[in-house]
């Protein structure tokens, strides 16, 4: 005795692949949502900085202002460099060793 008809089959697959088909749209809108928040938050942080003399125009790009010790990612890259210099990242030569730095890294810096 069959426990379900071919139509419910049918019908309970039909709504699955529709339920598929929402997720991947919701998770498209999510991940254009959040590369415009970043990109906005990106575009506001160099406004400020412009404001502020951290960068200035040149020509075609970006030169240092009389303020750049203090732009956000000046002092994100020297912290990175820092991390870099300290867990030696470059030295992994798989992605395991990575992992391991990475996670010995963490642990020493209590996240």
């Amino acid at each position: 005795k069959k426990m379900i008809s071919d139509k419910q089959y049918d019908e309970a697959s039909e709504f699955l692949n529709t339920y598929t088909l929402a997720l991947d749209a919701i998770e498209r809108n999510v991940e254009r949502k959040q590369t415009f928040a970043n990109y906005m938050q990106s575009t506001n942080s160099l406004i400020q900085a412009l404001k502020s003399d951290q960068v200035a125009l040149a020509g075609k790009g970006l030169a240092p202002g009389g303020n750049a010790d203090t732009f956000i990612y000046k002092t994100a890259y020297a912290g990175a460099q820092d991390l870099f210099a300290k867990y030696k990242f470059e030295s992994a030569k798989t992605r395991d060793e990575f992992l391991e730095l990475l996670h010995k890294s963490r642990a020493d810096l209590g996240q």
